[in-house]
């Protein structure tokens, strides 16, 4: 990874998981995060395969122009992106 925010963010993410595909909900503290929570966003998978915006932080919805949480992932894309 060449962005320092994505390794602090994966290396975080990688220690908690623990070998299983992703940690539990309730493990994830953003506090532990806090310098690169601006950059970081943490997508929702639904019953019915959509992806929403669980979590977005200032940087990310910046780039958006909007607030990001609660809307779907691939809502913030064109169809032809």
């Amino acid at each position: 990874m060449n962005n320092a925010a994505s390794s602090t963010l994966f290396a975080y993410w990688d220690q908690l998981r623990a070998g299983r595909p992703a940690p539990d909900r309730a493990e994830v503290d953003p506090r532990a995060i806090a310098p690169v929570l601006g950059d970081t966003f943490i997508l929702e998978a639904g019953r019915d395969g959509s992806l929403a915006y669980r979590l977005a932080g200032s940087r990310a919805c910046a780039l958006f122009a909007r607030e990001l949480k609660g809307s779907g992932f691939l809502d913030t894309f064109s169809p032809e992106a």
